[in-house]
C-alpha cells in the first residue's frame, strides 16, 4: 500500500515524535527542525501534504510557505499551519502565507488524523460523481459534533461566519456565479470536520460537486441543508 510522504517542519522534538507516532499508520513523515530545511526537504522527494509550525527559528512557517508557493512543484500542495494562536490574525496571515487549513496547537491525534485526511482528499480532488450526477449529500438524521477540548472557543464563532457565509451563498447561487459557490463549498469542506462537525464536510463536499457539475437546484437545496443544519448546532453548542 502506497504510503504519501508528509512533511512536518517543527522545532519541537516533543512534537516531531508525537506526529510520527500519530500518521505512523498512514503516512512516511519527514522531519525539519526550521524553515531551510523543510525546503531541502521539499526539494529532494515528492511531497503529498506539509503541516508546517509557523513559529519555529531560522525561517518561520509563514517564509517557509511563501517559497513553498513559489516553487512549480509547490503551487497545490496542502499545507496546513500549525500554531499556538488562537486568533482571527494568525488565520489570515497563514492564509495569505499560502496555507490551506490552520490547526490549533496542542493537536489530538483524533484532530492530527482528521485533517490530514481532509487535506490529502482535497489535494486529489472531489470524489468521481456516477453518470455526471453531483455527489449526493446523505442526510443527516441528527447532527454531531465532536468538539476537542482546546477549539471549544473557536467552534461557536465557527458556526456563526458559517451562517453568514449561508446569505452569501444564496446570493451566489441566485446569480448562477457556481465558480464562487464551489470555492465557498471547497472551504467548508476543508474545514467542518477540524471543527468538529463532520455534517459540514459532507455538505460542503456535495456542494462543490454540485458546483462542478453545474446544478444550481442541487447546489440551492443543499444551502438549505447547510443552513437547517448550522442552525442546529448553534442550537446545541447554545451559541
Amino acid at each position: 500500500m502506497h504510503r504519501p510522504t508528509v512533511l512536518l517542519a517543527d522545532d519541537s522534538p516533543h512534537v516531531r515524535q508525537l506526529v510520527i507516532q500519530q500518521l505512523r499508520d498512514r503516512c512516511h513523515v519527514v522531519t525539519a527542525t526550521n524553515g531551510n530545511e523543510a525546503l531541502e526537504q521539499f526539494a529532494r522527494q515528492p511531497i503529498a501534504l506539509v503541516l508546517l509550525d509557523m513559529n519555529m527559528p531560522v525561517l518561520d512557517g509563514y517564509a517557509t510557505a511563501l517559497a513553498i508557493r513559489q516553487r512549480p512543484d509547490g503551487q497545490v500542495v496542502p499545507i496546513v499551519a500549525l500554531t499556538a494562536s488562537e486568533d482571527d490574525d494568525a488565520r489570515v496571515r497563514a492564509a495569505a502565507a499560502g496555507c490551506t487549513m490552520h490547526v490549533v496547537k496542542p493537536v489530538t491525534a483524533a484532530v492530527l488524523r482528521s485533517v490530514v485526511e481532509l487535506a490529502l482528499q482535497n489535494a486529489q480532488g472531489p470524489p468521481a460523481a456516477a453518470d455526471g450526477a453531483p455527489v449526493p449529500a446523505t442526510p443527516a438524521s441528527d447532527v454531531h459534533v465532536e468538539v476537542e477540548p482546546f477549539m471549544a472557543d473557536l467552534v461557536p464563532e465557527y458556526v456563526t461566519q458559517k451562517r453568514r457565509q449561508v446569505r452569501d451563498l444564496r446570493r451566489l447561487v441566485l446569480a448562477s456565479d457556481l465558480t464562487q459557490v464551489r470555492r465557498v463549498a471547497h472551504d467548508l469542506k476543508g474545514t467542518g470536520t477540524a471543527y468538529g462537525i463532520p455534517d459540514v464536510t459532507r455538505l460542503g463536499r456535495a456542494l462543490e460537486s454540485a458546483g462542478q457539475q453545474g446544478d444550481a437546484a442541487a447546489a440551492a437545496a443543499l444551502v438549505d441543508e447547510l443552513d437547517e443544519l448550522l442552525a442546529r448546532v448553534q442550537e446545541k453548542l447554545g451559541a
